[in-house]
C-alpha cells in the first residue's frame, strides 16, 4: 500500500486534491469515476496499486482516453494496465509503443 506516500508528498506541497477508489475496494470509495467527472481536473494521478485483476476498466480507460484528448494531463501508475489494455487507444497516447504478453 503505497497511497499514503501519494497523499502525503500532495499535502506537504500544498497541493489540493481529490481522492477516489476504484476497483475491488469501491464498495468503500465512490466507484467508477466518469468521463465527465475527469474533465473537472487538469491533472490526474492514476494510482492501481497492486490490483492485477483488473487495474483499469475498460469504461475507465475510454474515460482516461477522453481526458488525455481533450487536453488533461494524466500519470497512470499501475502493474498491469498494458496486460489488460495493451491494445487501447489510451496506451498510444501513454507513449508505448509495443507491448509483450
Amino acid at each position: 500500500d503505497k497511497e499514503q506516500l501519494y497523499i502525503d508528498t500532495l499535502t506537504t506541497m500544498g497541493v489540493p486534491f481529490d481522492y477516489w477508489e476504484t476497483g475491488w475496494r469501491r464498495e468503500e470509495g465512490r466507484g467508477e469515476i466518469s468521463a465527465e467527472r475527469l474533465t473537472q481536473y487538469d491533472i490526474v494521478l492514476w494510482f492501481t496499486g497492486a490490483d492485477w485483476f483488473a487495474p483499469v476498466t475498460r469504461d475507465e480507460a475510454d474515460a482516461l482516453h477522453r481526458f488525455v484528448l481533450e487536453g488533461g494531463r494524466l500519470l497512470l501508475i499501475s502493474q498491469d494496465y498494458l496486460y489488460y489494455h495493451h491494445d487501447h487507444p489510451l496506451t498510444e497516447n501513454l507513449g508505448v509503443l509495443d507491448f509483450l504478453k
